[in-house]
């Protein structure tokens, strides 16, 4: 199961530990 981090605001779910550059690429992927 990926964790959860609070970031302004919003819930971001991340998958095991991964870059914080494809964080973002997740980020904009997904939609909230």
């Amino acid at each position: 199961m990926g964790r959860i981090l609070f970031l302004d605001g919003r819930v971001i779910f991340v998958e095991v530990a991964k870059p914080r550059s494809e964080l973002r690429q997740n980020q904009n992927q997904r939609r909230y």
